[in-house]
C-alpha cells in the first residue's frame, strides 16, 4: 500500500470512493470463489485509483507480507527498496539427517475460548456409527455426515455426502461453517486391509483425497477465525514395539495432516492414532487441546511424534549386506537419487541393477551415436552415468514401466527374474514433484503424485 503526507483527497472523491466500496467487497468475493483475473483486475485498477481493498482477504490461503514501497513521480529517476541480508546460520552436515520417534508426553489441558465456536462436524464411513466415547459426550452441537451416493440432509443433525468438492461446499453452507469450531475425521477408527488395488484406491478415496477435499472446500469460505481438525486412525503407524498389526492404508493421512496445518495457519490440524483402550476421558482430553501434531494413545498413555536429529555413522548398522552377484531393482532409477544409489551399490560389489523409469531411453545399440551428436543432453548425461557405472563392474539394463499400474508391476518383475533369475532388493525412488498448494491440485494431478508411493509401493510389496 503506498502512502505520501503531499496527497490530498478531496471530500468529494472520498464520497465517491466510500460508494464504491460495496462493488468492490462485492468483486473480492467473486474472485476468491471463482478466480476469475478479470475481477482480480478490476480491483487493481481500483486500488490504483485510491480506492482500499483488503488484499488479506484475497490471499488469505497463504503467508502475506506487506512492502512499503516509496512513491516513485512519473520522470527517469530509479528507486531502490533496500533488503537486508539473510542471516545465513552454517549447520552441521548431519543436522540434515532426522529420524521420527514416538516419545511419551503429558495429557493436553483442555481449553475453553468463550469465542472459539462449539459446533463440531463428524465424518463418518459409509454404515458406520459414531464410536461410543464420541454418542456418550457429543452434545446438540454436533453434526454427523457419513458418505453416500449424493448430498442428502437427513435430519437437522445428520447429513450424507458424496466426495465432492460442492457436496461439503453445501454442507457447510447450510450448517454454516462459521460457526464451526472442530471438524472430527473419523475414517481411519474403524480400519480394513486392503486385499486388492481397487480396495487400496478405495480407501484412499475415502481417507486423504477426502480429507485434501474438505480442507479445498474450507478455504472456499470466508472463514474468519480458526477451525481445528482432528483426523483419528487406529493402529494406522508403529508406535511402540507391541503393536503387531499396522494398518499402513490410512498412513497417508498422517503426511498431509502436517501440511494442511503449514499451509493454511488457520486450521489447527492434528492427527490422533488410537488402539482399542482408547477411552472416553482421553477423548475429552483431546478434543478441546488446541495443539497441532501427531499424536497416539496406546494402552492409555498419550505419545507424541518428533523428528529429532541422528548421526547417521552411529545408528546401527542391518544385516543386509550387498553381495557379488546380487539383484536389485530401483524404480525411479533414473532420477538423481535413482542413480545416486545405482553408483553406491556398484562401488560396494559387483551387483546386476535393474533401473526402472517411465523416462524414453534409446536403445543400447544406439548409444554411441547418440553421444557422439550430442544433441540430447540429458539422454548423453544419463547414459554417461550409465557406462560410468558399469565400469565398476556392475552390469546394468533399464526397464520401461509405470510402478502405479498392476499389470505393468508383474510385467516388470517377470522380466527380472528372467534375465537373473532373482530379485535380492528393492530400492523404490519413484515419485512425482509437484510444487502446488493443496488448493490449487486438481484431481488428476493429486491422484499422479499420490499413485508411485502409495499404490506403487503396495503392488511391490505384493
Amino acid at each position: 500500500h503506498i502512502s505520501c503526507s503531499s496527497i490530498t483527497i478531496s471530500e468529494e472523491e472520498k464520497i465517491n470512493l466510500a460508494a464504491k466500496q460495496d462493488l468492490v467487497n462485492q468483486q473480492i468475493i467473486a474472485y476468491t470463489k471463482g478466480k476469475n483475473l478479470e475481477e482480480l483486475y478490476q480491483l487493481c485498477r481500483a486500488f490504483c485509483a485510491g480506492q482500499p481493498v483488503d488484499w488479506f482477504k484475497i490471499f488469505k490461503h497463504i503467508s502475506c507480507q506487506v512492502l512499503h514501497l516509496p512513491l516513485t513521480p512519473h520522470e527517469m529517476a530509479r528507486c531502490w527498496v533496500k533488503v537486508p541480508k539473510p542471516n545465513v546460520v552454517q549447520k552441521n552436515q548431519n543436522s540434515f539427517y532426522h529420524q521420527k520417534t514416538w516419545t511419551k508426553c503429558e495429557q493436553p489441558s483442555r481449553v475453553f475460548l468463550e469465542e472459539q465456536p462449539v459446533n463440531t462436524i463428524v465424518f463418518l464411513p459409509q454404515g458406520v456409527s459414531a464410536p461410543t466415547y464420541l454418542i456418550d459426550n457429543a452434545d446438540s452441537g454436533f453434526y454427523y455426515v457419513q458418505y453416500g451416493d449424493k448430498y442428502q440432509e437427513i435430519s437437522h443433525h445428520c447429513f450424507t455426502v458424496c466426495n465432492r468438492l460442492e457436496d461439503y461446499c453445501m454442507l457447510f453452507q447450510k450448517i454454516g461453517i462459521e460457526k464451526v469450531g472442530r471438524l472430527l475425521f473419523l475414517i481411519g477408527v474403524e480400519p480394513v486391509h486392503a486385499s486388492n488395488l481397487d480396495e487400496l484406491k478405495q480407501i484412499q478415496q475415502m481417507g486423504i483425497k477426502a480429507l485434501w477435499t474438505i480442507v479445498k472446500a474450507i478455504s472456499k469460505t470466508e472463514m474468519g477465525r480458526s477451525i481445528s481438525i482432528q483426523v483419528y486412525t487406529k493402529y494406522a503407524d508403529a508406535v511402540t514395539d507391541n503393536d503387531a498389526e499396522i494398518h499402513f492404508e490410512y498412513a497417508a493421512l498422517a503426511g498431509i495432516s502436517k501440511v494442511i496445518s503449514k499451509e493454511y495457519p488457520k486450521i489447527l490440524c492434528k492427527t490422533i492414532d488410537v488402539d482399542d483402550t482408547f477411552s472416553a476421558k482421553e477423548f475429552l482430553f483431546e478434543l478441546d487441546a488446541l495443539d497441532p501434531g501427531a499424536y497416539a494413545y496406546r494402552d492409555h498413555v498419550r505419545y507424541q511424534e518428533k523428528m529429532n536429529v541422528c548421526d547417521p555413522s552411529q545408528a546401527p548398522l542391518s544385516n543386509v549386506s550387498i553381495k557379488n552377484g546380487g539383484v536389485s531393482f530401483i524404480t525411479g532409477g533414473l532420477s538423481g537419487i535413482g542413480l545416486e544409489i545405482a553408483r553406491h551399490l556398484a562401488k560396494k560389489a559387483n551387483v546386476m541393477l535393474a533401473l526402472v523409469s517411465r523416462r524414453a531411453v534409446p536403445p543400447r545399440e544406439m548409444w554411441s551415436d547418440v553421444l557422439a551428436r550430442k544433441d540430447d543432453p540429458r539422454a548423453c548425461k544419463l547414459i554417461a552415468t550409465v557406462l560410468q557405472i558399469e565400469k565398476l563392474g556392475s552390469k546394468v539394463h533399464l526397464y520401461d514401466a509405470d510402478i502405479s499400474l498392476e499389470p505393468s508391476v508383474q510385467n516388470l518383475v517377470q522380466a527380472i527374474k528372467a534375465q537373473y533369475g532373482k530379485i535380492d532388493g528393492i530400492f523404490h525412488c519413484a515419485g512425482v514433484n509437484r510444487f502446488e498448494m493443496l488448493s490449487d491440485i486438481e484431481n488428476e494431478l493429486f491422484d499422479e503424485i499420490l499413485s508411485p508411493k502409495v499404490y506403487g509401493t503396495w503392488l511391490l510389496y505384493q
